[in-house]
């Protein structure tokens, strides 16, 4: 992937965050990212089409039939799914995306209960995660949660994620888990009275120095 798909991917993720309207913007974006996609740039209709190898039943027998010149009057540059069809999906599914370079290593992380915001979730096969001796492998994909604390794991059932991405603040607490290097995060719902918050005030930190993702994230 290359820096102006990245650029346009992280427009949308953006927008299907924050905007319930499709604009021309919006528009135009995805077109743009399905040519890529398809052809692997972007570029006006008839130049597209000369060389877009993907296309219908129909449109090849009317190419065979009537010759390029037609054929690039007589059809349509179209994704298989519809554009309102992507951005409905997108908005429902922006929460398990962000901006950030995914092989970032993993910052170190304190088994503890404290107050922290979601920067970014991202969805992972399970057979990522290295098991400790003794445990099997996972077949069901995951959720990375990370925070300014550091990126844990949590199940991708887990709806408390979506609920408090948009940087809310939220108690959490983690615990060891069977994979080498991760820990788990819960939402701190089931808290008892005598159990006490062992850090709180990190996220109001300035600036995100405390993610393992600095440099990568906006201030929040």
């Amino acid at each position: 992937m290359n820096d102006v798909v990245r650029r346009r991917i992280a427009f949308l993720i953006d927008a299907a965050k924050h905007e319930n309207v499709k604009d021309h913007a919006i528009t135009y974006t995805l077109r743009a990212l399905s040519n890529y996609a398809t052809i692997g740039k972007d570029g006006t209709s008839s130049p597209l089409k000369k060389i877009n190898k993907r296309v219908s039943e129909n449109a090849y027998k009317l190419l065979k039939k009537e010759g390029l010149e037609e054929y690039c009057k007589q059809t349509i540059n179209e994704h298989p799914k519809s554009i309102k069809q992507i951005w409905e999906w997108l908005k429902k599914n922006a929460h398990l995306s962000f901006v950030g370079n995914a092989d970032t290593p993993i910052d170190t992380k304190s088994i503890c209960s404290f107050f922290t915001k979601i920067l970014g979730v991202r969805k992972q096969p399970g057979t990522k995660y290295m098991p400790k001796p003794g445990n099997a492998a996972w077949r069901k994909p995951m959720l990375e949660v990370i925070t300014k604390h550091g990126v844990y794991i949590t199940y991708a059932e887990a709806k408390w994620v979506s609920t408090h991405f948009q940087n809310k603040k939220v108690l959490v607490w983690t615990e060891n888990s069977t994979r080498d290097g991760w820990l788990w995060i819960h939402e701190a719902t089931n808290f008892t009275a005598d159990q006490k918050v062992l850090c709180e005030g990190c996220c109001d930190a300035d600036i995100d120095q405390l993610s393992p993702f600095y440099g990568h994230f906006p201030s929040t």
